[in-house]
């Protein structure tokens, strides 16, 4: 399930009580309690935000960063020649699953925090795989994935190209 039949509702991930929910366009309406990041969707249907990182506790860092919510890891930081960040010490080398485009290895290690928003999450597990193998999103810096994503009420308003969040009570628990 994707863009498809996402591209056309705004989309409610519940995810303590296990829920997703199809909204009419702009039926969404919420209250101060709810954040808004501005969100782009590229050509493929995949959505992009702005997000910050500090990966060893240096300045953060500003990077664009897609949405993958069929991964179950919390972060993905792209490996690549060009790439805003230094990786950080002691990473560990790790299979990281299956996908569309086979295999996929890489390091596995920390942030020291990722910022969506106003919100700020400490100490997250990373993954950090080789871009041309993980993505075929060419403008990725970061992918922010599910284990991420379930510490938040979610709603993606794709044609008003709006994401919202609002912690939820797994928020402020350590990954």
């Amino acid at each position: 399930m994707g863009n498809t039949i996402f591209e056309h509702h705004a989309v409610r991930f519940d995810f303590e009580n296990k829920i997703i929910k199809l909204m009419k366009t702009g039926s969404f309406n919420p209250d101060s309690s709810w954040k808004m990041l501005d969100m782009t969707i590229n050509d493929h249907g995949i959505p992009f935000i702005e997000a910050t990182v500090s990966v060893s506790g240096e300045k953060k860092i500003p990077l664009h960063v897609y949405i993958d919510s069929a991964s179950r890891e919390a972060l993905e930081l792209l490996v690549r020649p060009d790439q805003k960040i230094t990786l950080p010490e002691n990473l560990e080398t790790r299979y990281l699953g299956r996908g569309l485009s086979g295999d996929v290895t890489g390091l596995f290690g920390r942030v020291v925090m990722l910022q969506l928003g106003s919100f700020m999450l400490k100490d997250v597990p990373t993954t950090f795989p080789k871009a041309e193998i993980r993505s075929r999103q060419p403008r990725a810096d970061v992918i922010i994935c599910n284990n991420t994503l379930l510490r938040f009420r979610v709603v993606f308003d794709f044609s008003g190209e709006k994401l919202y969040l609002k912690p939820n009570s797994l928020f402020s628990k350590h990954f």
